[in-house]
């Protein structure tokens, strides 16, 4: 009996850092769901870019960004998942902060990759952060859920960028980023506080495992090609689909806003279900 209110006491303290790091991913999701609509309107109508430019400068940034999450995986092994996941949102903060003072392609480029540099990093550290934190609780629905409050904080953000996009004006769009480097800090406060430090755990070096072992392995690398090419298309729906109906389509400002948040939604209430459904087959 003592064992097992041990082993319940020790559940209950994980309760709280495991709800801090869901709450964390949300607040991330509000502020990035509230700028994703209009990623590249603003460094059109904002920063002065061209249609060509801004969408050179989202792609490069994108493309050199691929490489953090391998850096990643390492530095959290090292140091923990919880200072990577704090590091992710401060540069993310820094990033996105820095777009309110570009002024022309250089300083757009700078900003935009410092904010998918930290995007990345967060994603390659929130769920061995998750794990760290998840206890008695099968991790692959700790994983589903954080994955909802993510989708569902994207909704909530892409819905209330709605009528500030309407307005169209540069202060609105302004608003919005900044609204979304404070979501940042928000973030950084939240794990800070309410997720406490852990010890990082060291692989034995003969469990080491290179990236030939990785690119060995063909089963993983279909898997990853098939995520890709999902998430590619995810990508460009969501950047490139504000500039397409409202500057090509010419519908109100607040219709973007509306289609993102409607597929994240979807995405939100399929997740838990698709995971139930996997769990019953295996």
């Amino acid at each position: 009996m003592r064992g097992a209110g041990h082993a319940g006491a020790g559940a209950g303290r994980r309760v709280g850092p495991r709800v801090a790091v869901f709450v964390a991913a949300a607040v991330d999701a509000v502020g990035t769901g509230m700028f994703l609509p209009m990623a590249l309107l603003f460094q059109i109508r904002v920063v002065g870019l061209t249609a060509s430019t801004a969408g050179a400068v989202t792609a490069v940034a994108t493309l050199v960004s691929l490489a953090v999450p391998a850096l990643v995986g390492a530095l959290v092994d090292r140091t923990g998942a919880r200072r990577m996941v704090i590091a992710a949102f401060a540069v993310q903060g820094l990033g996105t902060a820095g777009l309110l003072a570009a002024h022309g392609s250089a300083a757009a480029l700078a900003a935009t990759l410092a904010a998918a540099a930290g995007q990345r990093a967060f994603w390659a550290s929130l769920f061995t952060l998750l794990g760290d934190v998840a206890g008695p609780v099968a991790k692959e629905q700790v994983f589903a859920t954080a994955g909802m409050m993510q989708s569902a904080g994207a909704t909530v953000g892409a819905l209330a960028a709605g009528p500030l996009m309407a307005v169209g004006s540069v202060g609105s769009y302004r608003f919005v980023v900044a609204l979304n480097a404070v979501s940042f800090l928000g973030g950084v406060l939240v794990v800070m506080f309410g997720v406490p430090p852990q010890r990082p755990v060291r692989a034995a070096p003969a469990a080491a495992a290179g990236f030939r072992q990785v690119l060995a392995d063909r089963g993983f690398l279909t898997l990853m090609a098939a995520y890709t090419s999902i998430t590619f298309t995810v990508a460009l729906c969501t950047v490139v689909a504000p500039v397409f109906v409202i500057d090509v389509l010419h519908l109100p400002g607040w219709q973007p806003s509306l289609l993102l948040g409607s597929v994240t939604l979807a995405t939100a209430t399929l997740r838990g279900r698709a995971v139930t459904l996997l769990r019953r087959r295996s």
